[in-house]
């Protein structure tokens, strides 16, 4: 499971299970938009929905680390990747995040990544069920 989540953030994808199938959802930053009716939905089961996320959870900057084939492949990090609306958001306080990129060798494409990481830490209207 380890090594499909590490391969899905080479891809700035996600590893998702459909019906017991393993699956990798794109790597475009896009906005969610999901429909759900009564038939979705378990009838005992419990929802909690949250729009916002805790102050704790937020992400403004991404220092992400990958691989550099010229350093024998020795984990590196990538320019740092940040949004100052974000920050200002957040009242300046900085919540940084680091994600390991560990088999991406590109410092552009680990920044590339760190910006679709960023963008998805940013979507704070959440949905679990139970």
């Amino acid at each position: 499971a380890q090594i499909a989540r590490d391969v899905a953030s080479a891809m700035g994808a996600r590893v998702i299970d459909i019906g017991g199938r393993i699956r990798m959802a794109g790597g475009a930053a896009q906005t969610p938009v999901m429909t759900l009716a009564d038939k979705d939905l378990v009838a005992d089961a419990v929802l909690v929905f949250s729009s916002r996320l805790g102050f704790d959870e937020l992400v403004n900057r991404v220092e992400a680390s990958f691989v550099n084939p010229a350093d024998l492949y020795n984990p590196i990090t990538a320019p740092a990747v940040e949004d100052a609306a974000y920050l200002a958001a957040d009242g300046g306080a900085e919540h940084v995040a680091t994600p390991n990129f560990r088999f991406e060798t590109s410092v552009e494409r680990a920044q590339r990544l760190s910006s679709l990481y960023l963008e998805d830490a940013r979507r704070q209207a959440k949905l679990k069920a139970t």
